[in-house]
């Protein structure tokens, strides 16, 4: 008798502990898919946008390398010399 109550208390506690365990389990999967989800997010929101920004900033910067040269070529054909921009 003795053996049987402490064999169903055994097997009670190995029950108690998965289900402790599954809920914990669903617990980290609901918090890496919030995590995942708001990686997802954040690119789209705040790091597209910077990238972006520096890709313009970039070709602006190289547009304007050029126009430089194209005034000092400009200025080469019509005045002779190049005039140097301070």
């Amino acid at each position: 008798m003795w053996a049987a109550r402490a064999e169903a208390a055994h097997q009670w506690r190995q029950f108690q502990a998965q289900r402790k365990f599954n809920k914990c389990a669903s617990a980290v999967a609901l918090y890496e898919q919030k995590m995942s989800d708001y990686d997802v997010w954040r690119d789209r929101i705040m790091e597209a946008p910077r990238t972006e920004i520096e890709r313009r900033r970039d070709w602006l910067a190289s547009q304007q390398g050029y126009s430089l040269a194209d005034v000092d070529k400009y200025h080469k054909t019509r005045l002779g010399r190049a005039v140097s921009v301070p």
